[in-house]
């Protein structure tokens, strides 16, 4: 096993030369190796971190013994052992890489070997028997797959920049720029913020054959009955469950350490991590003198005598040449002070020399965590005419939220509508991600393209965590995480996305989900045995950074001067002076406020400057 870089060249000016650009626009990704194969069709490049069997057999590209395979692959296929023990009996193993058995898989299942996989990957595979190409992503393209069709070549990539590299010329998308601007929306779509440039979405894979491309998904999560059973049977299966998931993504023959801050999720993996025995690292990233800095009570979590707790301090000193270096190893937007301090924390990781780092990342989602996810609950119940225990619901949301809500009233199903319709659309605290700085003429170009959440079930619960699984929230995490982390060499791996514990969490009744006013109720019944049930009951923290604080204060001056020579205001994307208004007013206002449509032009800006008009 091995995180990495991967990048893949079919037709055209396929050559060795291309292969090396690319393997030096992605080293950090792999600095442990590096190799490029010319398969006569095309050409394959690696950048190798190895993390399972170091010894040089798990050198990439790989080939079958008869030449028929090639394959480059970045990720963990955490099943491997027991794939490799079903196949074999018709294929001869001759190392001990989950790489060799994607090859033997292929040969056995073709296609179809990606439901056998329990991982996250992205890898491509060309076939000299079939003639064609093949890339996958795993379920939620935790690994990332970019892809372009340029004149009469093909090229496939880990990151953007080796695409770059291999001479793709990088054009603005306008259609990515309007949807971030005007609603701030990441990763959302098939589109990357470079034109012509894509992204595999989860669990897609695609085959180019003749020049013909062709792309398809191979697994989604299907609409079931719900899973039957007492709270205390279906307690224990799930509690079985998250602990054969982190088990499964402890398998390395490096070290594995933690990201930790004061929060239930990452808790629940250190509490997990602290009684399989071993002794480990954990990680944070603190805002000091601030109310905001959570390391103090992330560190007041930890068992001193199983885990070593290291911060990372975070201060606005040399903020904009740092941030601009964050964006471009983003490749694309990134907007907020949370992942930037996520990216900083990354090199302390790097730093201490761990390889593996586990991630909370997945939860909210797949359990239901989200505070408007309460509304989604209360929607159904109101549907499904069940109006005494929505009652109750209301009572306990009020309770917990310190809000007032009333029902039966006259205006509740209203309140609700208004909650519920889009919320996956905004940020996860509820804050509007939409701008109306936009330049007329922009904003007429692509305003017309309608984006609607997808709807597979009939509650609204389920519709609003599976949207924000694929396509509102989890998508532009993962993309965020994959960077932040390969920038420093590090691997990063999200335990609560394992594919079947979210199977598993998706067949549950929703009161499993939601129930008595807060989110991730049997999830934080099974993590009190891991942490204060103070800490397990606790609700939500949203604005854990103060990135209002540094906008309305040591950045605010740097920020007008950017605003006053923006290249994206020259270019016609915004209204310059529709801008500096709203900044102005922002500024004057003695509220906190709503900062997202500064960082939303802050990280824009850096990209295009980055890579559009260096």
């Amino acid at each position: 096993m091995s995180m990495c870089g991967i990048f893949g060249s079919i037709g055209g000016n396929s050559t060795k030369e291309i292969g090396e650009k690319a393997c030096a626009a992605m080293k950090h990704r792999g600095p442990d190796g590096q190799g490029v194969l010319d398969f006569g069709k095309g050409v394959f490049a690696h950048t190798r971190l190895s993390i399972i069997d170091l010894s040089p057999a798990g050198k990439q590209p790989m080939q079958s013994k008869d030449g028929r395979i090639s394959l480059v692959y970045n990720g963990e296929i955490y099943n491997y052992k027991e794939l490799k023990d079903e196949l074999k009996h018709s294929y001869t193993f001759t190392t001990n890489t989950d790489t060799e058995v994607i090859i033997a898989s292929w040969l056995r299942w073709g296609e179809k070997c990606l439901q056998k996989f329990r991982g996250m990957f992205a890898f491509g595979l060309w076939d000299a028997k079939e003639q064609k190409l093949f890339c996958a992503t795993d379920r939620f393209s935790i690994k990332p797959l970019y892809y372009v069709k340029d004149n009469n070549r093909f090229l496939f990539s880990s990151e953007i920049k080796p695409m770059l590299a291999a001479g793709v010329k990088p054009e603005p998308c306008g259609q990515a720029i309007y949807d971030f601007l005007a609603f701030g929306f990441l990763d959302h779509g098939k589109e990357t913020f470079f034109e012509g440039v894509y992204q595999l979405r989860p669990a897609q894979y695609l085959v180019l054959r003749d020049g013909s491309l062709n792309i398809g998904q191979y697994w989604d999560i299907k609409e079931s009955s719900p899973r039957t059973g007492t709270e205390k049977e279906i307690t224990e299966e799930l509690s079985q469950k998250l602990e054969e998931a982190v088990k499964y993504h402890m398998v390395s023959d490096v070290e594995v350490a933690l990201s930790l801050s004061s929060g239930i999720d990452s808790n629940f993996l250190r509490g997990t991590l602290e009684g399989f025995g071993e002794r480990f690292k954990c990680f944070t990233y603190a805002f000091v003198d601030t109310v905001y800095d959570e390391s103090a009570l992330a560190r007041a979590t930890i068992d001193k005598g199983k885990c070593d707790f290291y911060a990372t301090e975070v201060t606005p000193k040399d903020f904009f040449p740092q941030y601009s270096e964050f964006i471009r190893v983003m490749e694309e937007p990134a907007s907020g002070l949370g992942m930037y301090g996520y990216w900083l924390n990354v090199q302390t990781v790097h730093n201490k020399g761990i390889k593996v780092l586990l991630d909370g990342q997945g939860a909210d989602e797949a359990f239901g965590g989200y505070k408007h996810y309460c509304y989604h609950r209360m929607a159904d119940l109101l549907r499904e005419k069940r109006f005494e225990e929505l009652e109750k619901e209301v009572e306990a949301f009020n309770r917990v939220h310190g809000e007032s809500l009333k029902f039966p009233s006259d205006d509740f199903e209203e309140f609700l509508r208004k909650k519920t319709v889009m919320s996956s659309m905004k940020a996860a605290d509820g804050t509007d991600m939409a701008s109306a700085f936009l330049g007329t003429g922009f904003t007429e170009r692509f305003a017309s393209r309608e984006i609607v959440p997808q709807k597979k079930w009939e509650e609204s619960l389920r519709n609003a965590m599976y949207n924000d699984l694929f396509s509102f929230k989890i998508p532009k995490l993962l993309r965020f995480q994959d960077k932040a982390a390969m920038a420093w060499s590090v691997e990063s791996r999200v335990p609560f996305l394992d594919h079947t514990l979210v199977e598993y969490a998706f067949s549950l009744p929703s009161q499993y989900m939601v129930k008595d006013g807060i989110g991730k109720y049997l999830f934080r019944r099974i993590a009190e045995k891991y942490m204060k049930k103070s800490l397990a009951q606790a609700p939500k923290l949203y604005m854990n950074t103060p990135q209002r604080e540094w906008i309305k204060g040591e950045l605010s001056s740097a920020i007008k001067e950017m605003m006053g020579d923006s290249v994206l205001a020259k270019e016609g994307y915004i209204d310059e002076s529709s801008l500096e208004k709203e900044f102005d007013a922002y500024l004057s206002q003695k509220e906190l406020g709503n900062s997202f449509f500064v960082w939303k032009f802050l990280s824009l800006e850096l990209w295009y400057r980055n890579f559009i008009k260096k």
